[in-house]
């Protein structure tokens, strides 16, 4: 990927982020981590709750958390609805399921959860059929195969617009 964006340090040496590359490096290395396992709230009445429920509702939390900070989209989502509505306001364009690239955001079907209802899925296609999602089973990030061996159908896929200028001081 070529987009670059160039920035200066205090000691004046020039170098230039590789914003797609590091991207797709800070998505695969999150593998393994329980970091998107809870996210504590305060309702009206003050009850304090976790509402991603173990880990069982953080997919969103994970995939956005991870677009805004690289100033792909504007806040946190808690949805994938939001998230997605997030992306295409962004300027995230939809692309064919098979012409996936590392980096695309993947949104599967609507399945059961644990803590009740059906929910989309969404994650990131890290490419060789392979994506990277939250576990609603374990909590944790996860690589797995990109339809879950045909067990998960995919709904959507989005592709970034790195044509943005991402300088930043």
């Amino acid at each position: 990927m070529s987009h670059m964006a160039k920035h200066t340090s205090n000691n004046e040496r020039s170098f230039k982020y590789l914003l797609p590359e590091s991207y797709l490096a800070y998505i695969k290395n999150s593998v393994g981590t329980k970091m998107f396992r809870t996210f504590y709230v305060r309702d009206e009445k003050g009850k304090i709750y976790d509402v991603l429920k173990n880990g069982d509702l953080s997919c969103a939390v994970f995939v956005s958390t991870v677009l805004r900070n690289f100033d792909l989209i504007e806040k946190l989502h808690f949805t994938t609805i939001r998230t997605v509505e997030d992306l295409v306001q962004s300027g995230w364009k939809k692309v064919k399921t098979g012409d996936m690239k590392p980096g695309d955001v993947i949104v599967w079907e609507k399945k059961p959860v644990r803590s009740g209802g059906d929910v989309p899925h969404i994650g990131f296609y890290v490419g060789n059929n392979q994506a990277v999602s939250n576990s609603s089973k374990t909590g944790m990030i996860q690589k797995h195969h990109v339809t879950y061996k045909t067990k998960r159908n995919i709904e959507a896929v989005y592709r970034p617009n790195w044509k943005k200028d991402y300088a930043k001081s």
